[in-house]
């Protein structure tokens, strides 16, 4: 079996604490851009909240990822006459596939999407690189 580290064992609750303040960050740029918005009515400010508030969203999936859900199950098993029942712990990775996916995809459309305000403003480019 293989095991994949992101990070190591010592640096474990701190990339969580900077992943926070990433999210705190990128949240009151947004809510700036969106005040901006409403005085100027430019409506690239609401894209740039709108990819802000994305990365933010990509940042909370990804502290996500770090905990593991462990479920306690009783297993029985029949040898001969014999039946042995056990508890084992297994780890739940539904949890962390479907939390980094949506990291990855929320970073991806976040990014894109900052590309977007500076660059081609296809409406059919847009749903095409989203697709």
């Amino acid at each position: 079996m293989i095991e994949l580290v992101y990070s190591p064992v010592w640096f474990y609750g701190i990339d969580i604490i900077i992943d926070t303040i990433s999210i705190i960050i990128l949240l009151l740029i947004a809510v700036s851009s969106i005040k901006y918005y409403k005085i100027n009515e430019n409506r690239n400010y609401l894209y740039l909240s709108a990819a802000l508030a994305m990365l933010a969203a990509s940042f909370l999936f990804k502290i996500l990822t770090n905990f593991t859900i462990h479920l306690t199950s009783i297993e029985t098993q029949q040898i001969g006459v014999i039946t042995l029942t056990y508890k084992t712990v297994k780890n739940s990775e539904i949890f962390f596939i479907a939390g980094f996916f949506l990291y990855r995809v929320l970073t991806l459309l976040g990014w894109y999407l900052y590309y977007w305000i500076f660059h081609e403003k296809s409406k059919l480019h847009f749903f095409l690189v989203s697709y």
